[in-house]
């Protein structure tokens, strides 16, 4: 379980670091593209739509199958604030905690259903752990196979965006701190303490089978994401030559 759950920390900061990339440099390429801060944002906005779509309907279909009250839906980008714009948005009526944290990571649960849904049918799931184990000659039959397929380059393009759509935003996870906070501290202190050996069997085993399941959708994504990097490193290599400008990047 000890790998497992290496694997997943690591994966899981990878894929934060490339999903906050890709953010920046594809709002870079619509400023270089339209010189125009808005004009940039739409287009981050229209690349993205069917994972915002997939995001903001998680959040309705979650408040739906908890009673929860919702209201508010809006897709299209909003200026909340100076520094914030939000490309989707949907209110929560609730005074629980508990309610809202389980509406605001919807598009996560969702998000890596339709996620593992796709690469199931394109046997990406099968590619990784092809990876995982080594085995090269799987690994290539299953990467011609899907490459020579007319729809492939479609779902790979929703896997990008649903993948990176999918994280909970900032309001989303504005009463989960505490939560991970306490969570994060009793992993820390059952590793610490090897307490492993006091949890129930199948409790281990389905921790571990989660841990495991969730890092091959999370490798899925930072597989795709990388893919896709090549891709817009490609486009602002030739904006950066075509209009003589650059962006810098915080």
């Amino acid at each position: 379980m000890m790998v497992n759950l290496i694997w997943f920390v690591t994966i899981f900061i990878l894929m934060l670091y490339l999903n906050h990339w890709i953010m920046s440099h594809v709002h870079g390429i619509g400023l270089l593209v339209f010189k125009k801060e808005w004009a940039s944002i739409w287009l981050h906005f229209l690349i993205f739509l069917p994972g915002i779509i997939i995001h903001e309907l998680s959040h309705a279909v979650m408040a739906f199958l908890l009673g929860v009250k919702i209201g508010g839906f809006h897709l299209g980008p909003k200026k909340l604030s100076d520094e914030n714009i939000a490309l989707g948005s949907i209110t929560v009526f609730t005074d629980s905690s508990l309610l809202r944290n389980l509406v605001g990571v919807a598009p996560l649960i969702f998000g890596s259903f339709a996620v593992w849904m796709i690469s199931v049918w394109l046997n990406v799931n099968i590619f990784v752990e092809s990876i995982a184990d080594g085995d090269m000659v799987i690994f290539i039959e299953i990467l011609l196979e899907n490459i020579t397929t007319p729809t492939f380059w479609l779902w790979l393009y929703l896997l990008f965006v649903i993948g990176n759509a999918m994280l909970p935003s900032t309001s989303d996870t504005e009463y989960l701190g505490p939560v991970l906070l306490f969570s994060g501290v009793i992993t820390t202190g059952i590793i610490a303490f090897d307490l492993v050996t006091f949890i129930p069997a199948y409790i281990h085993i389905s921790f571990s089978y989660f841990i495991y399941g969730t890092s091959i959708i999370l490798t899925i994504i930072v597989i795709v994401n990388l893919i896709f990097m090549i891709v817009i490193l490609v486009m602002e290599f030739l904006l950066n030559r075509m209009t003589g400008l650059k962006i810098q990047y915080n």
